[in-house]
Parts: structure tokens; sequence; C-alpha cells
């Protein structure tokens, strides 16, 4: 087998007789070879491969074969005689090969070397150039970082803390276990990866943002501007999401003022930057809120002013001699308007103060949901702009007229929609309907309004905002009638948004769990003025100790038809019932010189169960609405009562 060789050295001789690569061969400190792989020989050699393996002479090097420079097994207990064979075969299918390989020299001791491979065609064949470069040193040193690494590793093992050494001037990256686990990953995960562990191991699992940080805190470090390396960065982890990491080290050796070696640690600071970010917000929103309380108070100033300003205005002209019989007519509609906007803003505030309290109940009753927006329908038509016209959509198919809900939640929700719709909208069309979907009911209030910018469409259920303070006063409003809209909503179990553009309108949609109920034909209640002038039948006892206010009641119901008589204490009004068995109603004050209204209810229940009883207060206390159910009250009204909510009530029960 070695025989025929020395023709061949020859021949390949010749062809690198030309003196600059053979000058280049010769005299470079890497040891080269030449290896033909038809005989299994070294044809060529440099002085420095002699040296290397341990050959005082070329001719004695240059007989050799691969196995004879490779001890029995690789480190990783395979024969080397079958790894060189597989080798050989992919050098010459074209490869290039680059690699850590273990030599033997002649006298038998072991070393690790670099070796780069290629094809290269001399004495018209395919043979192999090697290039070979001793790390024995590398390796020895790479060994006992390796030790200190485990050393280091049994002793931080239980902390957590990844561990990493950086041997920048070559390029290896040297990681505990922890580095893996803390990112959800196992060592064998990134062998799989990487022939070897380099700093491209580390950054290519980092955010691309924070990469720029690590490479402007290392570049800071180098120059001596900070003692130590130190940057919270974002990782990938197993499942593809990212957590903070702490990365820190420093410099250990240096090399003509060169980073030669770094060490340092990765420590999971994932909750703790989780945990500021939410406290950040909270602070923020804390903020925001204080901001938003602090322009709500201010604009109260202005919307409570406004129509109180009104009120005791008008009401100096209407008792001003000098005032006719019209214009004082026209200065009462003026205070009552007024009148309506301060309550509907003490409202406001006060069903806000239950939200923020977490005293908001719902209670759910058989709701008819045609005759819910027909009383909506009623309401606003004659208010809207001269322009606007009110378009109801009730003609839906397949679903129960009757369920259970909030009727009252559900009335003043559409009720602060159709209100905003109306003060954007000054011609066109405003529309309210629903569908099904799924289990729930889904409403909407559409408009053909002014829209909402892009802009602001974030924090439009925010509290305490309204769009454009100084813009939005024209307008009118506490700026808390979305976010009310929102938490009764989010109460019952349903969701409310919106789509708008600016100066195409909005349209609102909020939705309902659908509890269908067999229910006995509800009372469509029809707002509009009764211009029939046709007889009601009923009597109606209204229990109530306050003159006035029992005399406004009379007023409106007798207009309208029904009788009316008059207890001015619970005991009393317990004794009419007990004589006029034709009583058909009664309203019941809640505050009584005698006894409390709901004891009176719960005494009059024993005698007539059906009799319908509204409960009328003027606390509007949270809970005051279910004591009065419990005690048998068949509704809840809050004082001040208007004509149409007192008439509303009236017709319910007795038509």
């Amino acid at each position: 087998m070695k025989g025929p060789v020395k023709s061949k050295e020859s021949n390949a001789e010749n062809d690198l007789k030309a003196e600059d690569y053979k000058c280049l061969f010769e005299s470079t400190l890497n040891a080269m070879v030449v290896f033909d792989p038809e005989v299994d020989n070294f044809i060529l050699c440099n002085a420095a491969a002699c040296n290397l393996f341990g050959y005082g002479r070329k001719e004695d090097f240059k007989y050799s074969s691969l196995a004879d420079i490779s001890p029995e097994y690789q480190p990783d207990g395979k024969l080397s005689a079958s790894e060189v064979k597989k080798i050989v075969d992919r050098i010459l299918n074209g490869e290039s090969l680059e690699g850590r390989w273990l030599f033997k020299r002649k006298g038998g001791d072991e070393f690790f070397a670099r070796v780069n491979l290629m094809l290269v065609h001399l004495l018209n064949k395919p043979l192999i150039f090697a290039d070979i470069k001793d790390e024995t040193e590398e390796a020895h040193i790479e060994a006992e970082l390796r030790d200190n690494m485990n050393s280091l590793d049994v002793a931080v093992n239980g902390t957590g803390v990844g561990l990493w050494d950086w041997d920048i001037e070559n390029g290896n990256l040297i990681l505990n276990d922890n580095w893996f686990d803390m990112l959800g990953f196992t060592r064998k995960d990134f062998e799989k990866r990487y022939k070897k562990f380099g700093f491209n191991t580390f950054a290519d699992s980092v955010h691309p943002d924070d990469m720029i940080k690590v490479e402007e805190k290392l570049k800071s470090h180098y120059a001596g501007e900070i003692d130590f390396y130190r940057v919270e960065i974002r990782m990938r982890t197993a499942s593809n999401d990212w957590k903070w990491i702490l990365a820190a080290g420093k410099v250990s050796e240096w090399e003509d003022d060169k980073p030669r070696r770094m060490v340092g640690i990765h420590t999971d600071i994932d909750y703790r930057v989780r945990m500021e970010d939410k406290l950040k917000e909270a602070i923020y929103k804390a903020e925001e809120s204080d901001r938003l309380k602090t322009a709500f108070l201010a604009n109260m100033s202005h919307e409570i002013r406004t129509p109180m300003n009104g009120i005791i205005g008008f009401m100096d002209l209407m008792i001003s001699p000098e005032s006719t019989e019209k214009q004082r007519k026209e200065y009462s509609e003026i205070i009552k308007n007024n009148s309506r906007q301060l309550l509907d803003i003490v409202n406001d505030i006060m069903d806000m103060s239950k939200i923020e309290a977490g005293q908001v109940e719902i209670i759910e009753s058989v709701v008819n949901i045609k005759g819910l927006l027909k009383r909506v329908n009623t309401q606003f038509s004659n208010a809207l702009h001269k322009g606007v016209k009110m378009i109801l959509n009730t003609d839906v198919k397949g679903i129960g007229e009757n369920i259970m809900s909030d009727q009252a939640k559900l009335y003043q929700v559409f009720s602060n929609l159709i209100s905003n719709a109306s003060k954007f909208t000054q011609e066109g069309e405003i529309s309210i309907g629903y569908s099904l979907e799924g289990e729930m009911l889904k409403f909407y209030v559409k408009d053909t309004g002014e829209g909402i910018g892009k802009e602001h469409h974030k924090a439009i259920f925010e509290r305490f905002n309204q769009i454009d303070l100084q813009l939005s006063r024209p307008k009118g409003g506490t700026g808390l009638g979305l976010s009310i809209c929102k938490a009764y909503i989010e109460k019952m179990g349903g969701n409310i948004w919106f789509e708008s553009t600016k100066g195409k309108g909005s349209i609102f949609y909020f939705t309902v769990p659908y509890k269908p109920v067999d229910y006995i034909k509800s009372k469509v209640i029809d707002l509009a003025p009764d211009s029939t002038g046709k007889k009601q039948d009923g009597i109606v006892l209204v229990v109530e100790d306050e003159l006035y206010n029992y005399l406004f009641a009379e007023y409106v119901l007798k207009v309208r038809g029904y009788s009316v008589i008059h207890s001015d204490t619970g005991s009393k009004a317990i004794e009419y019932i007990r004589l006029y068995p034709e009583i058909s109603m009664v309203i019941m004050d809640i505050r009584l010189p005698d006894i409390t209204g709901y004891e009176a209810t719960k005494e009059i229940k024993m005698i007539r169960p059906e009799l319908p009883v509204v409960a009328l207060t003027a606390l509007a206390l949270s809970g005051d609405r279910e004591s009065a159910l419990e005690a048998g009250c068949d509704d809840y009204l809050k004082k001040p009562i208007t004509k149409e909510k007192l008439i509303e009530s009236v017709s319910f029960y007795l038509g």
C-alpha cells in the first residue's frame, strides 16, 4: 500500500514548484498536509506538520495514514477509523468541513486540533487538503473553565442563576444548565441548533430591540466607562414568549488593552418587571383618574350652575309684576326644563357613586322588549332637533317579546345613548332596534351625527370623560353617561361597544343575556298625550305626608281621569284598604310620620296580595329598591317624580 507513493510524491512536488506556493506551504505556522484517499496516505506535508505530530523526517510522516495519527476512539466513543471514512466520503462529494479532532502524536500523546478540510485537484486526481491548528492549550483552558463552571454551578444550582463564561477572542461561550432552564429549554435543545456555543447562541434569543442596549452596554464596559456590564433584556422562551432577564458581567481577562474573556450571570426578573409595569399602570390610572375628576368637578361647577342660573333667574321674572301671563307660562316651561337638566346631573352623580362603591344591584323582572323601545321612542321623538327623525325597528322575527332583565337599567342605558346621539345629531336620523345573536340580545342606537374621531375611541367609556371638555360644554352633560352604561351592561352580563368615524355618525351596540319568559300579555305603555279625553278607570290611594307632593299627584292623575284618595299616614292607608275594596292601586311614600312605607305595604299585601303598590322615596340610597321589593312593593320610583313618570307607572298597572 505504501510502495507506489514515491512517484506520486515527486509528481505532486513538481506541481508545487512555483516559488510562491512552495514558500507559503512551507513557512506557515499551521500544519498542512495533502492526503490521497485512494492509497490512504499523506503525500505532502510541511515542516510544521512533522513537528506537530512528532516526526523527524517528512518521509516518515508522509507514509502515514489518518488512522496512524488518530487514537482508536474519539471523545464521543466513536471509532476514529469509521468517522474518518465518513469524513473522506463527504469531502470527495464536494463538501468543505471544519471542526475539532482528537489526534495522536508519534509517541502516543493525544491532543486536540482545529482542522479545515477541502477537496483539491493535483496530479489529475482528487486529493484532500488539510490545515491543522493545535488547540491543546485552548482545550486545557476550556476544560479548566468547564471545571470551574461546574464547581460554581453546584454552588448556585439552587438559586436559579444562569452562569456564562465567554471567550471573546475565540468566540466560545460556556453556559450552565440554569441558563437554559430559565428560558424553558434544555441544553440538548440548544446543542441541536448550534455546533458550538458562541455569542450568537445568546444574541439569537434576545429581542431585536434589546440587542441595541446589549451592544451599547458592552461597548461602554470595554471602554472603561462603566465597571460592570448590566442590562435588562427580553429573551425568547421555549413557549415563544418573551421573558425579562437581567444580564450582568465583567471582563476578567485583558490582552493588549483588548477584552479576552468575560464572565457573568443571567437572573430571571420577569415577575419583578411585570409587577413594576402593573404598578406604573396603576399609578398612571390613579393620576389620570385624579386629573379626570378634577376636570369633571370643574365641569360640574359649570353644568350645575347653568340650570340653577336658569331656575333662579326665571323664578325672579315669574314673580315680577311686570311679567304677562304669557311670559309666565314661557318662564314656567324654562324652569321645568332646567330643573330636569339639574335632576339628570344629580342622578348621574348618584349612579356613579353607587358604581364606585360597588353597590349596584341587578333587579330582574319581566321586560317587554317592544314596549320598552316604544317608551324610549315616545320620550325622545319630540325632543330631537327639528331636522332629526327617530326610527324604531322592532319587527324582529323568532324572538319572544318578554325577557327577564333589569328594566330600569335597560331604560337608562337607552336614555343615555339616545341623549348622547341627539346632542351631536343636528339633522338626519337616530334609529334604535335589536336582534338575537346566539344567547344574547343585541341592541343598537345609530345616528347620522358628528361621529367620534379615532383618537377618542379608547377613552370613550372612561369615567369623568368628555370628548374635548371645552368643545362639548355647549352640548351639556356630566361625562358620566357612557361609563354608567358600561357598568350597568357588564353587571347584567353583557358588553357594550361602538363604531364611529368622524363626520359619518356613530352606532353603539350593547348586549344582555336573552332570558325569554312566558308571560300574560304585557301592557305596552304609550306615553303619547291622551287627546281622546277618554275616562280612565281606577282609584289610586296616594299615601304622602307632604301636602304639596300629594297635590301634585292628585292634579296629574285627575287630569288623566283617575279618582284619587289621600292618606297622610301608613296606619290610615291600611284602614282605607280594609274599607274600600274598589281601590285599584297604591302610591306609597316610604318616610311616613307613624310607620314606614315598607311596614304599611306588608300589611296591605296581607289584606290584598294582588293590589299594585308603587314605592316612592326621596332618599334613592343603595338598597332602597331592594327593600321596597322585599316588602312587597311592585315597583319603585325616585323623587322628584315627573308627570310623565307618574302617568307611566299608573298606566302600567291600571291601563
